[in-house]
C-alpha cells in the first residue's frame, strides 16, 4: 500500500511537472489580456498567420453584422473574375440615398461634395478597386459588382458560393456593399471566425494586400481627379499594420480586420460589434501590444496598458481638412460636407 501511494505522489508529482512547463512556454498569457479581458468589442478574435495558430478568441461563434468588411469577399470576388490592369466604365449612374444610410461613403469631389459614379464614367480598374477598399466607397462596389456578374444579385450569388467554399458555414450576404437595405444587413450576417476565415483569403490575394497597404489612393476618371484616404487608422497607431479593413452602421457597431507584423510572424485580428470607433481601435492596439509583451512567455508581473490611451477624434475640422478629407460625413449633394462634433462617432458606414 506504501508502495502504491508512493508511485501515485511521483506520478502526480511528474503531472504538475509537465503542466507547469507546459504553462511556462505558452506564450500568450491570458490571465494579463488587456483590460482584464473587458474589449469594447462584442466579438473577437486573433490568429498567428504564420503558424495558424488561435492566440485569443471572444465570443468568435457569436452571430454578428460586418458592415463593410463584407467588402473584402467583393474584393476577392472582383480580383479572381475581372482584370484590374484593364478598365472599368458605368452604364447607368449609381446614386446612394445618403440620408437614408446614415452618411454612407461615396465618391466625392475635390471640395468633399457627393460626385458618385455617373453614367459613361471611366476608371482604372485598379484605381477604383483601390478606393472601394481604402475609401469604403459604396458605389465603387455597386458598379463592380454589375460589371463583374451582370448584375447585383447575380453577384451576391457568387460570394455566397465563395464563402461556402472557404468553409464560412456561419456567413450569409446579400449585398456587395454591407449597407442596411430593405432588411439586407438583417439577413446579411458573420461571425469574427468566419471574418477570419475570409481574411486569411483575402491575406493570400495580392491585389487585396497591395490595395490594402497604400495610405493614399489618387482617383483618375474622365470626370474627375481626387485623392482619397485610407480609414485605417491603426496605421498612424502602431508600426507593422499592412492593413486590412475597418466597417460601421449603427446595427453593425465598429467592425474591424487587421494584420500586422510583429518581429516576424504576422497576426490577424478580427473585432466586431464596438460601440465606439475610438474603443475599437484601442482594442486593436493593446492586443497587439499584449502579445508583443507575452511572446516570450508569462512574465512575473502583468505589462501595465495604462499608457494605451484612448485614440482622440478631431471635435472640429478646418476648411481645408473639409475640402481635403475623404473620411468626413457628407449631408446631401448640394451643400459641403459637415465635420462630426461628436468624437465617440465614427464615419458612416467606412
Amino acid at each position: 500500500m506504501n508502495i502504491f501511494s508512493s508511485k501515485i505522489k511521483k506520478l502526480s508529482l511528474m503531472l504538475i511537472a509537465l503542466l507547469l512547463t507546459t504553462a511556462s512556454i505558452n506564450a500568450y498569457a491570458t490571465e494579463w489580456l488587456p483590460y482584464n479581458g473587458n474589449l469594447g468589442s462584442e466579438a473577437c478574435i486573433i490568429y498567428n498567420l504564420d503558424t495558424d495558430e488561435l492566440v485569443y478568441e471572444k465570443n468568435s461563434q457569436q452571430h454578428r453584422y460586418m458592415a463593410s468588411v463584407t467588402k473584402l469577399m467583393t474584393a476577392l470576388i472582383i480580383s479572381e473574375n475581372y482584370n484590374l490592369n484593364g478598365t472599368i466604365k458605368s452604364k447607368k449612374d449609381y446614386k446612394i440615398d445618403i440620408k437614408k444610410y446614415n452618411g454612407a461613403m461615396v465618391l466625392t469631389d475635390n471640395k468633399g461634395k457627393l460626385m458618385p459614379i455617373k453614367k459613361n464614367e471611366v476608371f482604372q480598374a485598379r484605381n477604383l478597386f483601390d478606393v472601394m477598399l481604402l475609401y469604403s466607397a459604396n458605389d465603387a462596389a455597386l458598379l463592380f459588382a454589375d460589371t463583374v456578374a451582370g448584375s447585383q444579385t447575380k453577384f451576391v450569388a457568387k460570394m455566397n458560393a465563395k464563402a461556402k467554399s472557404l468553409g464560412m458555414n456561419a456567413t450569409r450576404f446579400t449585398n456587395p456593399h454591407g449597407l442596411s437595405s430593405a432588411g439586407d444587413e438583417i439577413n446579411q450576417y458573420t461571425t469574427a471566425a468566419d471574418v477570419a476565415i475570409l481574411a486569411k483569403a483575402a491575406y493570400k490575394n495580392r491585389d487585396i494586400m497591395r490595395s490594402v497597404s497604400l495610405n493614399q489612393v489618387l482617383l483618375k476618371s474622365n470626370y474627375r481627379t481626387r485623392t482619397f484616404s485610407s480609414t485605417n487608422k491603426l496605421k498612424s497607431l502602431r508600426s507593422g499594420v499592412l492593413g486590412l479593413k475597418t466597417g460601421y452602421t449603427d446595427l453593425a457597431g465598429n467592425c474591424f480586420v487587421s494584420i500586422v507584423r510583429i518581429e516576424t510572424d504576422d497576426y490577424l485580428m478580427v473585432s466586431l460589434g464596438s460601440k465606439t470607433r475610438s474603443g475599437m481601435f484601442n482594442d486593436h492596439v493593446a492586443l497587439y501590444k499584449w502579445i508583443e509583451v507575452t511572446l516570450d512567455g508569462p512574465k512575473n508581473t502583468a505589462p501595465d496598458y495604462s499608457n494605451v490611451a484612448p485614440m482622440e477624434l478631431p471635435l472640429t475640422a478646418t476648411e481645408e481638412e473639409i475640402k481635403t478629407s475623404p473620411v468626413v460625413i457628407i449631408s446631401t449633394p448640394e451643400t459641403p460636407a459637415e465635420p462630426t462634433t461628436d468624437p465617440s462617432q465614427p464615419d458612416q458606414n467606412y
